[in-house]
């Protein structure tokens, strides 16, 4: 089987851009069939964050304890090899389910400063830059994209002569990034697509 598919995050800002899927199905008899499957370039918008320095400046003259740089990823980009099992519930029916394997093809990433006062509130009134500010103690942090992405899938499938249309829930169980300071925000989305039967 061979088409197209599309992702849309949960509780993330969407981005709905169609990528190439192709499955390899085996049916074990008239009800049972398990399948592999790839997908380039499934994209995930999950907006996940971490911090990759922290700054000590204790400025008490214009109220700035630190600041962190932070790394923001914002699209996110992936190789999906889904393996599945699944049942015929009727002549168009079948539900499936299994692991997926998600290997990252590249990621957007932007960098910010966050600043903070002495009561560890968030500053936005800092005068002047940061970059002249002599700095007491400065630590890094390792912040990256996991570069594979487990992920528990499973969904419906809908056959009509040589059409196959799915609809997937995917959850990965961990965090999509790691580091010391990152954000717990995990891959979980649904996925939408039809694929024509080759052979």
């Amino acid at each position: 089987l061979a088409g197209v598919g599309i992702n849309a995050s949960i509780g993330e800002k969407q981005n709905l851009q169609p990528y190439p899927v192709a499955t390899v199905r085996y049916n074990m008899n008239k009800k049972l069939f398990v399948a592999l499957g790839a997908a380039v370039a499934s994209p995930v918008a999950v907006s996940s964050k971490g911090v990759s320095k922290t700054v000590q400046l204790n400025d008490s003259a214009r109220n700035v304890s630190f600041y962190n740089d932070v790394k923001h990823y914002s699209r996110l980009s992936y190789v999906d090899i889904p393996l599945t099992a699944g049942v015929k519930i009727g002549k168009r029916f079948s539900v499936q389910a299994g692991v997926q394997a998600s290997v990252l093809l590249n990621s957007k990433t932007t960098t910010a400063i966050d600043k903070y006062d002495f009561q560890l509130n968030i500053s936005t009134d800092f005068p002047g830059t940061l970059i002249n500010a002599p700095a007491v103690s400065e630590e890094n942090y390792t912040v990256k994209a996991k570069k594979i992405d487990y992920r528990i899938i499973g969904g419906v499938q809908y056959t009509a002569n040589k059409a196959s249309f799915h609809l997937n829930y995917q959850y990965a169980p961990s965090a999509a990034l790691s580091g010391e300071h990152v954000s717990p925000a995990k891959n979980e989305l649904i996925s939408v697509g039809v694929q024509f039967k080759l052979k």
